[in-house]
């Protein structure tokens, strides 16, 4: 049977701990832009029906997409590089190894005049220079593809936000937006019911909020294993000085039904 979502319906107490009210979803919630974009498309033939877990709402993401592929492509460009610099770094590390090990051999020598010794410290060193250079390019040349791969993550994910899913079997209350508006970061784009379990809204007086805790929950004169999940008080024009009962019941088949709720 097709369901209908109705807003909080308002019980008035007929006499002492007996109500009517009518079943409403579980969880509701608002889907948000998480980005400023213009909607390209949006499926309006999804509005009120349960979901099959499709895209409902899409923001403009060309944009995006141009530079999710230059970002991919310069990941494997700076990839490549990576690995040459790596070779050129072991063939520097190999460098420095050779004239560091031939500056070792002589160093000691009497046979070797002071210009000959100096010659090889001096090769020593530019080896070494020249190691710690492509070490240095290659730590930057990673840092880079890091920077890279988190922009590529970056923008995945705002395409990811720029299609609305709503979860296969929630309920598509209310889609807000149009094919060319023009929306910006906070604006509602879809209202979405989780079916899977609703509640009952009372409002209770004081003197009936005496003991309620204590009572056993009637639906339709039935008695139940239901307990009150939240009670407080609130205070508004259309509720003064009332408490705000909840109750979590199984999902009806149809959420107009109206039940009668009695507590003994």
């Amino acid at each position: 049977m097709k369901k209908s979502l109705f807003l909080i319906f308002c019980v008035t107490a007929l006499q002492a701990d007996i109500y009517y009210a009518k079943a409403v979803p579980f969880v509701s919630r608002e889907i948000k832009a998480s980005v400023s974009a213009q909607v390209t498309r949006v499926d309006l033939q999804k509005e009120g029906r349960v979901s099959d877990g499709s895209v409902v709402v899409t923001l403009d993401s060309n944009l995006d997409k141009i530079n999710l592929e230059q970002t991919t492509q310069k990941i494997a460009l700076a990839k490549e590089l990576l690995e040459t610099l790596k070779k050129i770094e072991q063939n520097s590390l190999e460098a420095m190894q050779i004239a560091q090990d031939s500056y070792r051999r002589i160093k000691g020598l009497q046979s070797y005049t002071k210009v000959q010794k100096d010659a090889k410290k001096s090769a020593y060193i530019s080896a070494k220079s020249g190691y710690l250079r492509a070490q240095e390019s290659r730590i930057r040349q990673a840092s880079l593809i890091d920077d890279l791969q988190l922009q590529k993550a970056q923008i995945a994910d705002r395409l990811r936000k720029k299609e609305i899913h709503i979860p296969k079997g929630e309920w598509i209350d209310k889609i807000y937006v149009r094919k060319g508006d023009v929306v910006t970061m906070g604006r509602p784009l879809v209202r979405e019911s989780d079916l899977r379990k609703a509640k009952l809204v009372l409002f209770l007086s004081e003197s009936d909020r005496e003991g309620i805790l204590k009572k056993r929950i009637y639906l339709d004169e039935k008695p139940t294993d239901y307990k009150i999940d939240k009670l407080w008080r609130v205070d508004d024009p259309k509720h003064p000085l009332s408490y705000r009962v909840e109750i979590i019941i199984k999902a009806p088949e149809n959420f107009s039904k109206l039940f009668k709720v009695s507590f003994r």
